[in-house]
């Protein structure tokens, strides 16, 4: 069985519980700059603080193809 997986990014706001794609350094709601940003890097979901320093190159290594911006 082959794997498919579709890639974006899940984003949410820790004071007011928004997710979506926030492209911004603070939410669009509360402005709260505790924005907790998932991404999928070498197969595994995890939020981007976790990333070492490897990942963080990968994720700022992207290309954006549909409109909005992976890297967060």
């Amino acid at each position: 069985m082959g794997y498919a997986a579709i890639n974006f990014p899940v984003d949410y706001c820790t004071s007011c519980s928004v997710t979506g794609v926030i492209n911004q350094d603070s939410c669009p709601r509360c402005e709260s700059p505790e924005i907790r940003r998932v991404r999928r890097i070498t197969g595994y979901l995890s939020t981007v603080e976790r990333f070492n320093d490897a990942k963080v190159a990968e994720l700022k290594d992207r290309t954006v193809h549909s409109g909005f911006d992976p890297r967060g």
